[in-house]
């Protein structure tokens, strides 16, 4: 009532009506277990896509499964999934690179946001671009394998200033932080000082920035040196070539000249001989003139030796121009000769300098090569002094189940358990690991998807396995599920070579869809439940062969023709025949424990009300609410909500020594429907009425 009636009057009062809604929580956040390239190993991460996880954790690893497992997750339509990072540090070290550069109160340390080999990319750098004189400075840090950067403006070395690096990189950065104490404030007055910027907007200062930036300044000098090199081997060749054009020409030359002069010579020798047959003709007409012309004789002796002076003289004539031509073209051929000498001592020469050019830039190439390998190795080592590990084998069983479990404790809430292969030699979960985890997802109600060892390669070796008195399994109850086969998949890592993979993240994303389009009360299984990303199963079961593994509560993963991959099963593994256990089938245990941690969390406001018939009503009206809602959405078996669930909190639930012990007691009972999993059809043939 009104806390004072004072003034007559109208008074207004709101009376509670005792109404709280209770919500029903998420049914298919999964939590995978495993160890990544990196991301955060103290908390926790929330991821709604393989991007995230990408961006997270670093996405696909050789050296783990788990990134396969959250791939295929949300490629069977998993909305949202809780990655807890397992990590085992190396003796005396915490696995994270760490970055340095500069010296006093200028130096710049800064350690990798996690532990991995990842943190070995990263590359940093100062710039004062568009700070004010003093203290103020622009910090940017990359990761090259990811290509993400990252520009922190204005920022101080010292703990006063507001925008004190260290609280920033905390705040802000993704990707590292500050590694040392901040610097305290100076004296009154007293300088503040910044880190030297980097020399240009490309350079980074950190060591292995540094060393790489001389690696590739030799990588360029190396690409200089590789066109001189070519060049240089280029003018060699050409000038050899000239060089043998030379000398072949030079002796064609000399071939040449020879052959003119012996054509001189001859010429020669036929004008020689020709003038001395003209002198003798010259000398018998001269006689032949000297004889008595009246005499006939003598007139035909000289008329004979007029002719032979005229055939004479013809032929010294033709003699003597030949002669002329030959001492010509001699002429000609030699000169020509000695310019073919002169070509060839000049090719000769250009030559032996290619040569010389050609060795020199030879040289000068393997100075390079050696130059930058040695810038390399610089590099490797300085990248390899950043420290970032990616860890050890985790040393026991105990230490992951003290990890996944710190970790989940963080978690608000989780409903599937995936934890995949996390070993490097990709070994199987140890049994008691998933005995562990199984009881874990108990208390915390959820439920854990266990994967089948490698060993069960056939139909026997599962049967056999699964009832071998040494458990090869592991995780056995009804908060606990298996699938056989593994998947076949093409591993990216090992040239898309096919091998066998856990099924857990599959079968994970397959229930959240499920879950989605259905509710948590429909089986995850059956033709709906299509396996994406699944080329093949690493066993093919045959009808009679599901027979065998049915009855144990082994869920069966299925091929079927036009349909696909499928899963055809849908039990716990307390489900097996012989255990006759109420839990049975994993919808009906996964639809309890939604209903008990829904009303686990819609019922807190009840704590520390008065404990009497007012309060009981009200539970009753809440969870009853809540429980009428999932009759009228199809989760519950019955005609009517008196067959399918009662809400009990009354004095008959909770007597007065209950009351006096601060108790109250609300029982909760419903109707599951229970998966159809065999269906029996009945087929009889109608008889015709006989008469009677």
């Amino acid at each position: 009532m009104p806390e004072q009636l004072a003034q007559p009057g109208v008074y207004i009062e709101e009376i509670p009506s005792g109404v709280h809604t209770i919500t029903g929580v998420a049914t298919s956040i999964t939590a995978f277990v495993g160890r990544t390239a990196r991301g955060s190993t103290e908390r926790p991460v929330t991821v709604t896509g393989f991007d995230g996880f990408v961006r997270e954790f670093g996405g696909l690893w050789a050296d783990s499964l788990l990134g396969f497992a959250v791939r295929d997750f949300f490629l069977n339509g998993g909305s949202q999934a809780v990655i807890c990072r397992l990590y085992q540090a190396p003796q005396g070290s915490s696995g994270a690179a760490r970055l340095e550069f500069g010296n006093g109160d200028q130096k710049v340390t800064l350690d990798a946001v996690s532990p991995g080999t990842w943190g070995n990319s990263l590359r940093a750098r100062v710039d004062v671009t568009g700070a004010p004189p003093g203290e103020l400075f622009n910090l940017v840090v990359t990761d090259r394998s990811a290509q993400r950067s990252e520009r922190h403006v204005g920022v101080s070395l010292y703990s006063d200033h507001p925008r004190c690096v260290r609280s920033v990189l905390e705040r802000e950065s993704s990707l590292v932080r500050w590694g040392t104490a901040p610097l305290a404030p100076p004296a009154a007055g007293g300088p503040r000082v910044r880190p030297e910027a980097a020399p240009s907007p490309t350079a980074w200062q950190d060591a292995a920035g540094l060393a790489e930036g001389k690696a590739a300044d030799a990588d360029k000098a190396l690409k200089a040196a590789l066109g001189q090199d070519a060049a240089a081997s280029g003018a060699a060749r050409a000038a050899a070539d000239a060089s043998v054009r030379a000398k072949a020409a030079r002796t064609d030359a000399d071939q040449a000249k020879q052959a003119a002069d012996t054509a001189l010579t001859t010429a020669t020798a036929d004008k020689d001989k020709a003038d001395t047959a003209l002198a003798a003709a010259t000398k018998a007409v001269d006689d032949a003139k000297k004889l008595d012309p009246t005499v006939p004789a003598n007139q035909l002796k000289l008329k004979q030796a007029q002719a032979e002076l005229d055939k004479a003289q013809a032929a010294a004539d033709k003699a003597t121009v030949a002669a002329t031509q030959a001492d010509a073209t001699q002429k000609q051929k030699a000169q020509a000769a000695t310019d073919a000498a002169q070509r060839e001592t000049d090719a000769a020469k250009a030559n032996t300098d290619a040569a010389t050019s050609a060795q020199q830039a030879a040289a000068a190439l393997g100075s390079r090569r050696d130059a930058l390998k040695t810038a390399k190795d610089a590099a490797a080592a300085a990248a390899a002094q950043l420290g970032g590990s990616d860890g050890d084998d985790l040393s026991s069983t105990e230490e992951v189940r003290k990890q996944y479990e710190r970790l989940l404790d963080h978690a608000d809430v989780f409903n599937l358990l995936c934890i995949p292969p996390y070993k490097r030699s990709g070994e199987d979960v140890e049994p008691v690991l998933y005995d562990l985890a199984a009881a874990y997802c108990k208390r915390r109600r959820a439920v854990l998807l266990v994967d089948p060892p490698s060993a069960w390669t056939t139909v026997d070796a599962a049967v056999t396995g699964f009832r071998a008195e040494a458990d090869q399994l592991g995780g056995r109850g009804p908060n606990a599920a298996v699938y056989f086969p593994r998947l076949s998949q093409p591993n990216p890592f090992k040239g898309d070579a096919v091998e066998s993979f856990a099924p857990c993240g599959v079968v994970a994303g397959v229930l959240a869809r499920t879950d989605a389009a259905r509710g948590v009360w429909k089986a995850g299984a059956g033709l709906e439940a299509g396996l994406v990303g699944v080329p093949d199963l690493s066993v093919r079961l045959s009808d009679g062969e599901n027979g065998l593994l049915n009855p144990l509560g082994v869920n069966c993963l299925r091929s079927f023709p036009v349909v696909g991959r499928v899963v055809w099963g849908a039990r716990t593994l307390a489900g097996a025949d012989v255990l006759a256990s109420e839990w049975k089938y994993l919808p009906v245990r996964r639809l309890a424990l939604f209903i008990e941690e829904s009303l686990f969390r819609g019922t807190q406001w009840v704590v520390f009300e008065p404990n009497g018939e007012a309060l009981w009503a009200e539970v009753r009206l809440n969870v009853g609410a809540f429980m009428q809602q999932l009759f009228r959405q199809g989760a519950l078996q019955g005609r009517s909500p008196r067959e399918a669930y009662f809400v009990k909190c009354d004095a008959e639930t909770t007597t007065q020594a209950d009351r006096d012990l601060g108790v109250v007691n609300v029982r909760v009972g419903f109707a599951p429907l229970k998966p159809a999993e065999f269906v029996v059809v009945q087929v009889q043939q109608l008889s015709e009425q006989l008469p009677s």
